[in-house]
């Protein structure tokens, strides 16, 4: 996208010195070296990059770890941290995926697309591209598009997705670069598709052809799969579960671990009694790794590889008044839907319930 009034600005933090750092370059093997000189080459053939005197530089280097291990190829990132710190930061707020998912619990028929090279679709401004220079040894360059690694980068694509497809917003999902359309019948989703393609078209959006699904009556996204108005994790999240070792896992592992259940809680029975025993070792002072937590460990990788379909939960237009019950995680939630109030009773399943039975839910 070559419009201007798409062009990412990177204002620095108001009332702050943003001194320029230009990092010396630890340096690379030189395996690595060329492996770089290459990558950067195609990157300034295709005009992404250009040479630089500017006063920043980050340095780049190669990642190899459990992800480019499984592709088999390593990755060139970049450390932003220096250029981060100064960056003003962008509010502009990324969607919660569960409001995202209540949308579709009536939808039948779905189309995906996923962006081609996401956050290099959009320029940036030429007045700010000296704030992304990284360097090489021997070498340093500045970027033409918004690079991965700014801190802002999701909020402000996010954001430009959003003005791109308003048109449709209302029967279109958009997270980042994956983009899903959604209708209850095929003539509409046919008019909803020539609606998109027309706006793709008129902003120069690329997308990934691999990627695209079209006129589905089930879909995964964002690790979901999608049918008839049900919904349950795809079979790569609850997979990746079993990647990981039986025991004794490293802090990060076991933060890595909880993310990916935390992800998938509402579908796993009794979530917290597990996790809390591995939650325990994040504490400042945590306890040994113990038979306990190889169980829970065990437990969720069991329970997680069969999770049930739930119903999509419809997204309410009423307003909302939350009140927090006891100490427990009960919510009442006050609905009101043309002059009619009610209160339900729900659990918050982020919470652990001790020694307590719901027995019904009662609506009055």
């Amino acid at each position: 996208m070559e419009k201007p009034e798409f062009f990412i600005q990177l204002p620095f933090k108001l009332n702050e010195d943003a001194n320029p750092i230009k990092a010396s370059h630890p340096g690379m093997t030189p395996d690595d070296l060329v492996l770089a000189r290459e990558e950067c080459n195609q990157l300034l053939a295709l005009g992404l990059i250009e040479p630089t005197k500017s006063n920043w530089a980050c340095p780049a280097f190669y990642v190899n770890k459990r992800t480019e291990q499984i592709r088999g190829k390593k990755r060139l990132v970049i450390d932003y941290k220096a250029l981060n710190h100064f960056l003003l930061d962008d509010k502009f707020p990324l969607p919660k995926t569960k409001v995202l998912f209540s949308y579709l619990a009536k939808a039948q028929i779905f189309s995906k697309f996923d962006l081609k090279s996401g956050f290099w679709q959009l320029g940036i401004d030429p007045n700010d591209r000296y704030k992304t220079a990284f360097c090489l040894p021997n070498a340093q360059y500045q970027w033409t598009v918004m690079p991965f690694g700014l801190k802002v980068a999701p909020s402000l694509f996010q954001k430009a997705m959003i003005k791109i497809f308003e048109p449709i917003l209302h029967t279109t999902l958009i997270y980042i670069d994956d983009i899903l359309l959604y209708t209850q019948d095929q003539p509409t989703h046919a008019k909803l598709l020539q609606q998109f393609y027309d706006i793709v078209q008129a902003h120069g959006v690329m997308l990934s052809d691999k990627k695209s699904f079209i006129g589905q009556p089930n879909i995964d996204f964002l690790g979901m799969k999608f049918i008839d108005g049900r919904y349950q994790p795809g079979p790569h999240i609850t997979q990746e579960l079993l990647k990981f070792p039986e025991e004794n896992l490293t802090t990060k592992e076991i933060q890595q671990f909880l993310g990916i259940v935390n992800y998938i809680k509402d579908f796993i029975p009794e979530c917290s009694r597990y996790t809390s025993q591995l939650s325990k070792l994040l504490k400042k002072e945590p306890p040994p790794w113990g038979q306990v937590q190889t169980m829970a460990l065990q437990k969720l990788k069991q329970v997680c590889q069969q999770p049930l379909p739930l119903k999509i939960p419809v997204q309410a237009t009423g307003s909302y008044k939350r009140m927090p019950v006891m100490s427990f995680g009960v919510l009442f939630i006050e609905e009101e839907n043309g002059g009619n109030t009610s209160v339900d009773m729900l659990v918050d399943s982020s919470k652990t319930l001790k020694n307590t039975t719901m027995q019904s839910t009662r609506r009055f």
